[in-house]
């Protein structure tokens, strides 16, 4: 999942950079254009902790049932 959120960061990274030099190069218009497309990019770093919660809980879902066979005791 680490990978995920390097992914989520470096993306969001880039959109920020880029709302940056698009206000110094392109003007208030095009800053708050690439700002609103960086402030979209923010929920990818919480992505990796709903996946984690995900596989969690499947997991807890799969082995929380017993098998048929298993005895009674």
């Amino acid at each position: 999942m680490r990978w995920l959120f390097g992914i989520g960061l470096a993306i969001n990274a880039v959109t920020w950079t880029a709302s940056g030099a698009a206000l110094m190069l392109g003007g208030a218009h095009w800053g708050a254009g690439f700002g609103l497309l960086a402030v979209l990019t923010a929920p990818l770093l919480g992505l990796p902790a709903l996946a984690e919660a995900a596989a969690r809980q499947r997991a807890r879902r799969r082995h929380r049932r017993r098998a048929p066979e298993f005895p009674r005791g």
